[in-house]
């Protein structure tokens, strides 16, 4: 196959092909953003085909509200994660090699905690679900779809910290399986469940599809650890409990602020006169922004353990390399796709339905959030390689403080396309601080990157 692409390419992808195979640094990053773009690839556009398939099913109000719910998913999600998924990455990437055992003590751990946490969500969802519906959301009969919807936060739960752990060993491949399976098989069912049932069938729909994804990364994780040699077993998988607090809650905490702050934020519009409506659009245009991040997000996610294992070993000038390399990738991607979404953006909004067109100007602003938001992932994922966790949180405090002060100046002002502002304002602000941090600590004598 190899032999094949690189005899039928042209001359300067066989130039850049021979670089990237000649340097062990190049031929990691590539094929692990490679095996992770091309599964998630396929998987995050028959997502997007189903969302546009859900919105003109659904309709504007009843989009919204399947926003509003995975919304209030995702708040309780980011309660029940503790950052395990990124602690699973990097201390699998930090010792599989050096320590199996170990490495495999923390899986366990990981899964377990997630499993309880997971599940003690779900139940705290499954109960506050009809007085958040009726006094937080103004809309008493979302109450039985967020019952349902507390399903996913057990499995989701479980899944984030067994992705967590692959990546960890760049399974970036096995990933990719899993996520290519995951999506075909979940596409029709989702399409089918709401075609029949409307929007109680969607919220059941993304339910199936996690269980499936659950399913698939149970036996890719064993797999992956068999592979290594790791051995993944529950006894004195304990003794690593002080990970918790060294670094699983400092990226407990940052996670914790995304969900919570997005959510609240939303709730603001939704409160509105045709709130529902307003949050239809946003969610029509935010999916369009997921898609522009896809590339981007994928690269430097793929990074992330190469770079861990980088900084732990204390090659700073490789380290230094793939940084940069990161930034000018993410930079050309992101603005290259940003442009192309906002000259199309009334297209892009009329497959969602004829109503969503009006509402252009929401992806024309979310897209250019997407350009600083990648550039400042790279120095985020920076500061989380090289054990400057704390650093992150304090300033994604900075960054969600920034998006609630601006929503609530906003959004009862101009409604949506107020929300769609308040994330720029707040992206550019974070990015003037991560920046500025980055830049503030060059030092020759210390670990940092520059």
């Amino acid at each position: 196959m190899k032999s094949l692409l690189y005899r039928f390419s042209p001359g300067f992808l066989r130039t850049i092909y021979t670089r990237i195979e000649s340097s062990p640094l190049g031929y990691r990053l590539a094929h692990g953003a490679f095996w992770s773009l091309s599964g998630a690839g396929i998987s995050r556009g028959l997502t997007l085909i189903s969302s546009m398939v859900f919105a003109r099913i659904l309709g504007r109000q009843d989009f919204g509200k399947l926003g509003m719910i995975q919304s209030t998913v995702g708040m309780f999600g980011n309660f029940s994660g503790l950052g395990l998924g990124l602690t699973g990455t990097k201390f699998v990437a930090e010792l599989r090699q050096t320590d199996p055992i170990r490495a495999g003590r923390i899986i366990t751990l990981a899964g377990t905690i997630a499993a309880v946490t997971g599940l003690l969500s779900g139940v705290i969802l499954f109960f506050l679900a009809p007085w958040m519906a009726a006094k937080t959301l103004a809309a008493p009969d979302l109450a039985g779809y967020l019952r349902i919807a507390s399903l996913l936060l057990l499995f989701g739960a479980i899944t984030s910290a067994q992705s967590g752990a692959l990546s960890g060993f760049e399974a970036f491949k096995t990933i990719a399986r899993v996520n290519l399976f995951a999506g075909v098989v979940a596409f029709p069912i989702m399409i089918l469940a709401v075609w029949r049932w409307g929007l109680v069938g969607a919220v059941w729909g993304l339910v199936m599809s996690q269980v499936i994804n659950w399913g698939l990364n149970v036996w890719a994780l064993r797999s992956e650890a068999a592979r290594w040699h790791v051995p993944i077993v529950f006894k004195s998988c304990f003794q690593e409990i002080r990970i918790l607090g060294a670094f699983s809650l400092p990226a407990y905490l940052s996670s914790l602020l995304l969900g919570p702050a997005s959510w609240f934020c939303a709730t603001i519009l939704a409160q509105l006169p045709n709130g529902y409506e307003e949050l239809g659009s946003f969610n029509a245009a935010n999916q369009m922004r997921l898609i522009i991040l896809f590339l981007p997000n994928g690269i430097i996610g793929s990074a992330l353990p190469v770079m861990t294992d980088l900084y732990s070993r204390g090659e700073h000038s490789s380290l230094k390399k793939l940084i940069l390399t990161n930034l000018k990738l993410n930079s050309a991607i992101t603005v290259t796709s940003a442009a192309l979404a906002i000259s199309l953006a009334p297209h892009i909004m009329a497959a969602y339905g004829s109503r969503f067109v009006a509402a252009s100007g929401l992806l024309v602003i979310l897209a250019t959030v997407c350009v600083v938001d990648s550039v400042t992932n790279v120095f985020a994922y920076w500061l989380i390689g090289t054990n400057r966790i704390g650093t992150h949180l304090a300033f994604l405090v900075f960054w969600a403080v920034t998006l609630i002060v601006s929503s609530s100046l906003l959004v009862p002002r101009v409604a949506g396309k107020g929300l769609a502002l308040a994330y720029l304002i707040a992206q550019l602000l974070y990015a003037v601080v991560l920046v500025s941090f980055y830049l503030v600590r060059f030092d020759r004598k210390s670990a940092a990157v520059t």
